[in-house]
């Protein structure tokens, strides 16, 4: 969305998230700034390729197995978006599983990325970002749903436990997010893949530190998923970076920090086009 000349950003979702979970008041915030806002599915999710067939089983790769892909994997498919729509290049913008691959695309390809932004993620080092076992649990635990309604309450309460409680939930917003998900493309199992790509992610360290883009690095204080000394180790390991950290904000976007953030994802962009 936005002007076809706009300088081109590219927003990557996170673990069993679609592109339709960036909401569109968000992206209309980036678009006021004159930009070209590009989102997508990442593979196994909404209504890009689901690679049915393939195992996606976390236990088994907690056992030892290979995962089905990897978060490099993941950063190639938008690679090679981005050679297709931007070749030029573009700002990328990334949350928890999408600032992985973010990180992983201009550790790739420094040429087409021409600022980072990293949202409530991690370098991969080993050590921090680590999620509260509570929630790894509940993660792990979640039952199959059969219904539309059932995977509504399901992400409700997912989402509320991921809120680190400083802001409002906006429970509507996360009732019709979960309803059009699940009717552009509910595949359980595809997340689950997702999910051995990130348990599998290697330590990002040493190719962070080699980068030499503008880069703004967001965490939530209170986030129970990736512990804020994830955001922390991300921002220490790339130079001249800024990092900002938000009392009260758990692993979420909440509404009223929208402004603020889009400004500063602006504001790194522009930094690069400067």
């Amino acid at each position: 969305m936005g002007p076809e000349d706009g300088p081109p950003m590219l927003l990557v979702m996170g673990l069993g998230s679609q592109m339709v979970a960036w909401p569109e008041k968000f992206c209309r915030m980036l678009v006021d700034q004159g930009r070209r806002v590009i989102r997508f599915d990442n593979r196994d999710i909404g209504r890009s390729t689901h690679l049915d067939g393939l195992p996606g089983s976390p236990l088994r790769v907690f056992a030892g197995a290979a995962p089905a892909y990897r978060i490099s994997d993941m950063a190639r498919d938008a690679i090679a978006l981005v050679e297709r729509l931007a070749p030029g290049g573009v700002d990328v913008v990334g949350i928890s599983m999408g600032g992985m691959i973010s990180q992983s695309v201009a550790a790739l390809r420094p040429d087409l990325v021409r600022s980072l932004t990293s949202l409530c993620s991690t370098s991969g080092a080993r050590g921090v970002g680590g999620a509260t076992p509570r929630l790894v649990l509940r993660t792990l635990l979640q039952k199959q749903v059969r219904t539309e309604q059932e995977r509504i309450e399901q992400a409700v309460g997912m989402q509320r436990a991921l809120s680190g409680g400083g802001f409002p939930f906006d429970e509507e917003l996360v009732r019709a997010s979960a309803a059009w998900a699940y009717r552009r493309g509910y595949d359980p199992v595809g997340v689950s893949r997702q999910l051995c790509a990130v348990i599998t992610a290697p330590d990002r360290t040493a190719a962070l530190s080699r980068l030499r883009i503008p880069t703004l690095v967001v965490h939530g204080a209170a986030d129970p998923l990736i512990d804020v000394s994830g955001g922390r180790a991300t921002a220490a390991a790339i130079p001249g970076s800024r990092y900002v950290e938000v009392a009260g904000m758990g692993h979420e976007l909440p509404e009223a920090l929208w402004r603020q953030l889009t400004d500063d994802i602006g504001s790194v962009a522009d930094s690069a086009a400067r």
